[in-house]
């Protein structure tokens, strides 16, 4: 061959052909014609291939031109290794099981045959070494070794792969169709890395992947791979056509244009295909070359889901419209297996998809994509492709349909598995045509009264979504996401419809109702949001914005409501952004205005909700206390005003959920104080304030239930029922009863990653889940375990970390981190490990005294008095030991005692900010006795 021209190749090609079809007679006729003898024997050779029992497509003539006489013995020893036997055989060479002693493991060694040593072959050798080399990933055969023969010839030492080929391993293992995906995406990953690293296989095919024992895939043979950096592109000559197999090769190969990533990608998608079908995508029954090259590269590839239809694994059925139904995973058939077509082999049932409804839709249109002729049209990488399939499994939107709003709403209840998103499919088979037809389209052909209508009919159901679609997918755990995309596609509609009317009052006061629900979604503090603190605070001010300008005239009680909602929405945003004064100014002005609607209708229901939930917000402002400026008795007026719906109407969701946070807000700071008299020494306050705190965690529990029961399958009351659950081991923890909390804080780490993992874009989730590790790291501590409180406390700064880099204005999450960080030290300290509980403080102020002098240089001040104070405790904490000669001991006294000091001169002026703008009276007390301490400590030494 490599005495054969370009030109003269495509002169055998054509004779072949030609003649290719004849019968025997014909084509001795023919061949007898040639004078050219080495071209007649090329044909000959062809010819002989071809004749062969297996198809074009399993084995192209062209790599079996070599003669018997070119194809090596196997040797005894090549370089180091001593070879135990042949493994396989190419177009390029030979692979042998081979040993080397002073390694002591089998390798495969990879060596080129003799007549394939052309430049060109041997570059190409060359260049799989240079590729190899740098290819490290668990699913890539990796290169051990190389070097050269005696006999001359270049040859690489890879890794050993025990294990079968893809399609074997599936077919022999009962894979079922999940498992076969799993598999494929690892396939994928592989591909991909090669990829990262500018390499295209060109050769993907089941017998260069090899799967484990184990279940690990390994990519083999990067032996025609190219390096996407090499400028010396090859065409599509018959040599490089030979270096490809054709089962699997794409439309750009079979015409010898330049490769890609994008060709990789149809080779997936083929594999994927005959994984999941037993089928290759195209049925090819000539023998043809150009014909073969014609319909991979011009006709389009049947479904997969037809070629499964078209198997005819039927049973018999008499119930069915059709008598019949498709054979099914779960179905045993004792008398036969079904056989694939393209290789005719025995087919596990497990491991067989036989139902094609399990491709149609999703897969279909993914495998599809892969194999489009078009490279632009594929996938841009194979983690695209890859990360469709994980869609398709999880249930999510795949991007090889079209993202239309029908197809995310119909994929997301088919997740949920709940009918109340029905109505909305309604609205999106609606809005397909409605929209069609916009306002200034129809106003352009004229038609005033039909452009009038559909106005209307777009408004109305837009409205739908925003007021009642919504508010259904609310109730759905793991429905953030969508919410979003519900509200802002439904939001962009009336932003258009706004443009084009002007003045019209009952539309501008919709979209002021709209931001208030993005703004909601965005970054509600406590409820289910995206971590947008920034967004939602620009959402809630345009709320303002437009419903602004009929406060005066409204005698709406609704909108009234919805007014002073978003005011206080907005404060609440503002105060997680550490804009305290900002965040002040518009929680007044929210109080100041429900009153006064309240004044007009005292006995409203909607309005006394109001108003509980600003003594609610504005408790979480106040000082930890029981006085009258202070949390609790704020908290306990929001009780109050809540029960005053409830005695009317008891089964007001509303009023009862603002009763359940406000009645856990009391029951968690009475635990609060009592610590806090524990502290300072007073054992007889903090069991009285224990014993009060009993009753408002039962009362949270049985509220919590009651609105499960009220509103089954709503998220909502879901995680107020799960809060109440888990919010008793505060309590449990202050009685010291560990092993009970431990095991509610078990069950709530289960529940709570169970949410986490279902609607993974909710922040409000991650933050539950840090409760529950805080919680974990305490009772952990206090049981001595300090191994698993160090785990549970590196997973709770994880989750804050994650959080915080999603939402950076949220001064909230970095102050709750801090606070669960000293929470933790504080254990450490407890039980005398000074140094590592210093270190946490140490580390833990430096992370967020940045975040704090960004807001609040006050609060910023009153960090670092947090700072001193507990790294004066340590000082204290190490003076206390009784094995300190008394020089040693006074040195520490005085340095706890002067940062004790320190730390009330700075909080003299702002006081203890447990959080902004919140001060914390107790904080001082404590502080001013831990100086106590000291200086009697002092006056004895």
């Amino acid at each position: 061959m490599k005495d054969v021209s370009e030109q003269e190749w495509l002169e055998i090609c054509e004779i072949f052909h030609s003649i290719v079809e004849l019968s025997q007679t014909e084509r001795e006729r023919v061949l007898a014609e040639i004078s050219d003898e080495k071209k007649r024997a090329e044909v000959e050779k062809l010819l002989a291939a071809d004749s062969d029992e297996s198809t074009f497509l399993q084995s192209s003539p062209i790599n079996a031109i070599t003669s018997e006489a070119e194809i090596l013995k196997i040797p005894e020893q090549i370089g180091k290794y001593k070879i135990l036997r042949e493994i396989g055989r190419g177009g390029m060479g030979a692979v042998y099981l081979a040993k080397r002693e002073d390694l002591k493991k089998q390798v495969a060694l990879k060596i080129i045959k003799r007549g394939m040593d052309t430049d060109e072959i041997l570059r190409r050798f060359q260049t799989e070494r240079q590729i190899l080399a740098n290819l490290e990933h668990q699913n890539i055969a990796r290169l051990l070794d190389g070097g050269v023969s005696e006999d001359g010839l270049p040859f690489i030492v890879m890794e050993y792969v025990a294990g079968e080929d893809l399609v074997t391993f599936c077919d022999g293992n009962d894979l079922s169709f999940n498992e076969k995906l799993n598999l494929f995406r690892k396939i994928c990953a592989a591909v991909a890395y090669a990829h990262q690293n500018l390499v295209v296989h060109r050769d993907l095919k089941p017998s260069n992947i090899l799967v484990t024992k184990d279940g690990e895939p390994k990519l083999l043979d990067f032996g025609i791979s190219k390096l996407l950096t090499d400028e010396n592109a090859e065409t599509g000559t018959a040599t490089s056509l030979g270096m490809m197999t054709p089962n699997y090769a794409s439309p750009e190969q079979f015409r010898g244009e330049t490769v890609s990533t994008a060709t990789d990608i149809y080779s997936l998608g083929v594999i994927l295909c005959e994984l999941l079908t037993g089928n290759l995508p195209y049925k090819i029954r000539t023998k043809r070359f150009d014909e073969a090259a014609r319909i991979v590269a011009e006709t389009e590839p049947r479904k997969p889901s037809s070629l499964i239809s078209d198997l005819g694994f039927r049973i018999s059925d008499s119930k069915s419209k059709d008598g019949y139904k498709f054979q099914t995973a779960d179905i045993k058939i004792e008398d036969q297996k079904p056989k694939t077509k393209n290789q005719n082999r025995k087919t596990n049932l497990k491991s067989q998809i036989l139902n094609p409804k399990l491709l149609r839709g999703d897969l279909d249109n993914i495998i599809l994509k892969a194999l489009r002729k078009e490279t632009a049209r594929r996938y841009a990488t194979v983690e695209k492709f890859s990360e469709d399939i994980r869609r398709h499994q999880d249930g999510l939107p795949v991007t090889a349909r079209p993202d239309t709003f029908s197809y995310r709403a119909e994929k997301f209840v088919k997740r949920n598995k709940f009918s109340v998103i029905s109505a909305g499919l309604i609205f999106l088979a609606l809005i397909g045509g409605v929209i069609g037809t916009s306002w200034q389209a129809v106003r352009a052909e004229r038609q005033k009264v039909l452009a009038e209508k559909r106005f209307a009919e777009v408004r109305e159901l837009a409205n739908n979504v925003i007021f009642k679609y919504h508010d259904e997918a609310e109730k759905l755990t793991g429905s953030t996401k969508m919410r979003e995309m519900m509200i802002t596609d439904a939001l962009s509609y009336l932003d258009s419809l706004a443009q084009d009317s002007a003045g019209d009052v009952s539309l501008q006061k919709e979209l002021g109702l709209a931001y208030v629900r993005i703004g909601k979604i965005q970054g509600r503090a406590y409820f289910a949001n995206l971590g947008d603190t920034k967004g939602a605070v620009e959402s809630y001010k345009k709320s303002i914005e437009l419903l602004e300008p009929f406060v005066a005239k409204a005698d709406d009680v609704k909108f009234q409501w919805n007014f002073v909602n978003s005011i206080s929405e907005l404060s609440g945003v503002l105060r997680r952004q550490g804009n305290i004064a900002e965040s002040d100014i518009y929680q007044k002005r929210a109080t100041e205005l429900n009153e006064k609607f309240l004044a007009a209708n005292p006995d409203n229901p909607i309005l006394l909700t109001r108003s509980a939930y600003n003594y609610y917000f504005i408790g979480d402002t106040l000082p930890l206390g029981k006085g009258e400026n202070e949390n609790i008795a704020t908290y306990k007026k929001c009780i109050k005003a809540a029960e005053k719906v409830l005695n009317r109407d008891p089964n007001h969701l509303n009023s009862n959920n603002v009763l359940a946070a406000a009645i856990q807000r009391v029951g968690a700071n009475l635990i609060v104080l009592a610590r806090n008299a524990e502290e300072v020494g007073d054992e007889q306050t903090a069991q009285k304030l224990t014993a009060e705190a009993v009753p408002y965690y039962k009362r949270s529990l049985e509220i919590g239930e009651n609105l499960v029961k009220m509103q089954p399958n709503d998220a909502l009351y879901e995680g107020i029922l799960s809060a109440a659950k888990y919010n008793e081991t505060d309590y449990l923890i202050q009685n010291k009863q560990y092993r009970e909390a431990l095991r509610i804080a078990l069950e709530g780490l289960k529940n709570y990653e169970g949410k986490l993992k279902v609607d993974p874009e909710n922040s409000e989730n991650k933050l539950n889940l840090t409760y529950v590790y805080n919680g974990l790291n305490t009772i952990y501590a206090r049981m001595n375990n300090l191994q698993k409180a160090a785990e549970s406390y590196r997973k709770m700064i994880a989750l804050y970390d994650d959080v915080i880099r999603r939402d950076r204005e949220n001064l909230d999450y970095s102050q709750k981190r801090q606070q669960s960080a000293y929470f933790y030290a504080d254990e450490l300290l407890r039980l005398g490990n000074t140094e590592d509980a210093q270190k946490v403080y140490s580390e833990e102020f430096a992370v967020f005294e940045r975040n704090a002098l960004e807001k609040s240089p006050l609060f910023a001040a009153s960090v670092r008095g947090f700072m001193l104070e507990k790294t004066a405790d340590c000082d204290l904490k190490r003076a206390q030991k009784n094995d300190l000669i008394p020089e040693k001991q006074k040195e520490l006294y005085q340095t706890a005692l002067s940062k004790y000091e320190n730390a009330l001169e700075l909080w003299a002026n702002g006081g203890a900010q447990i959080a902004p703008g919140v001060s914390d009276t107790d904080r001082i007390k404590i502080v001013k006795r831990k100086a106590e301490i000291c200086r009697a400590a002092l006056a004895k030494i």
